[in-house]
């Protein structure tokens, strides 16, 4: 068995994309040949959460410590330069494939109650390709017999066939950022222009360092990369992304986190979502490339 478990292969038109069950994640995008998400071999451990799901919370819980209705839960310490718990507990599980096409993939696993989060989830993720590019939609149904707190995203890698992100432009229409402190967790929203890291206009990305959270300001958001002769794009309408330059990848590719809450929501209950007995969520995106 590989370090990623099974691996599975998908394509339609242009577009041709890798998936691994451990993590549920995405090892390979390409369009025309040319790959628009950074790719790993299936037989390793990828660094930075390459492809990861992330669920039952995106990012940081600070502390590793969250209180929920009046009981305050302690998760394993899994970043630990900031002691936080970091991107969920499906990241590194193995998702089982429920059904498989020529051109999408369902992937399914159970989020099973421990010390630290005694909340029963099933997850869901359907991948499938279209003429458009990757559509990815990420699911979660409460199973269990109590209320849980949720927040969900996942990690992919844009890149325009690997080219360093000093030689690509980002254009991105969210102006408003969530300032963090020591701990990489948010303090305020505050202009991105004020951080320098304001892209509603295209701009290079020479020299310039992301590792932040953006607030959607409403509907469908396009994150746009070029550089090599392509655009990737994704489209999303999930309410904060997270933009990160991908230092530890040599700067290949530009990670861009579709989220449905920013960092340490357990924590500061912004947007933090409750799932009742029986309720679900989804949370959406695409990716897309065209030459240029």
């Amino acid at each position: 068995m590989l370090a990623g478990g099974k691996t599975v292969l998908i394509q339609k038109g242009g577009y041709q994309a890798k998936f691994v069950s451990v993590g549920g994640g995405m090892c390979a995008l390409t369009y025309k040949g040319r790959n628009i998400a950074l790719p790993h071999d299936p037989d390793e451990v990828p660094l930075a959460h390459l492809g990861k799901i992330l669920l039952p919370w995106p990012n940081r819980i600070k502390n590793a410590a969250y209180e929920f209705e009046g009981v305050t839960y302690t998760l394993p310490v899994t970043e630990a330069r900031t002691g936080s718990a970091s991107h969920g507990l499906t990241a590194w599980k193995e998702w089982q494939i429920e059904d498989l096409t020529e051109s999408s993939v369902l992937l399914t696993t159970m989020v099973t109650a421990v010390a630290g989060y005694p909340f029963t989830l099933k997850a869901f993720v359907c991948y499938s390709l279209t003429d458009d590019g990757l559509h990815c939609t990420i699911s979660a149904v409460n199973v269990g017999s109590k209320a849980a707190p949720y927040g969900v995203g996942q990690h992919p890698y844009i890149t325009c066939d690997g080219e360093v992100l000093d030689n690509c432009t980002l254009t991105f229409p969210c102006s408003e950022l969530f300032e963090v402190d020591e701990k990489m967790c948010p303090v305020k929203l505050a202009p991105a222009a004020a951080s320098g890291l304001d892209f509603t206009a295209e701009r290079s990305l020479k020299d310039v360092k992301i590792d932040h959270a953006y607030k959607n300001p409403g509907g469908e958001c396009c994150v746009s990369l070029k550089g090599n002769g392509l655009e990737v794009c994704m489209y999303t309408k999930a309410p904060y992304i997270q933009l990160f330059t991908a230092e530890k990848l040599k700067r290949a590719g530009l990670a861009v986190e579709p989220m449905s809450c920013p960092a340490n929501a357990f924590n500061s209950k912004t947007d933090l979502i409750v799932l009742k007995p029986g309720d679900s969520h989804s949370l959406s995106y695409r990716i897309s490339a065209r030459e240029i």
